[in-house]
């Protein structure tokens, strides 16, 4: 599963998300139950880290709100190893949706105790 690339990782984000939701998560919930669960293999792959950040930001985004241990994270969200074709035209999109969602009106979610916690997983 580390060895997945862009479309696959975020494929696997979202699918994960809607699996919490179905379970009775809200969406406050679900992402970082995502984020939990998905958090190993962010540490291993560079690609996985990019996919789950981003599109939990879009996911929360589009809910209007966004959790600060990602909005944090998404200035120095860089992808550190090669795209192919496909991934390249994915993430340039995810990219500028999550842009033109940052423009938007949303709220904070602040959570000092999470945060320290991501970063702890994140080992950062």
């Amino acid at each position: 599963m580390h060895n997945i690339n862009y479309i696959e990782a975020k494929k696997l984000t979202i699918e994960s998300y809607h699996e919490f939701i179905d379970e009775g998560f809200s969406v406050e919930q679900a992402i970082p139950a995502v984020f939990e669960d998905l958090v190993i293999s962010m540490k291993k792959n560079n690609k996985i880290l990019v996919a789950v950040i981003q599109n939990l930001s879009i996911i929360s985004l589009k809910h209007n709100f966004i959790p600060d241990y990602l909005l944090n994270r998404l200035s120095d969200l860089k992808i550190n190893t090669e795209l192919n074709n496909n991934e390249i035209l994915e993430y340039t999109k995810d990219k500028e949706e999550l842009n033109v969602l940052l423009k938007n009106k949303y709220t904070l979610d602040e959570d000092e105790n999470y945060s320290k916690r991501v970063d702890i997983l994140l080992g950062t």
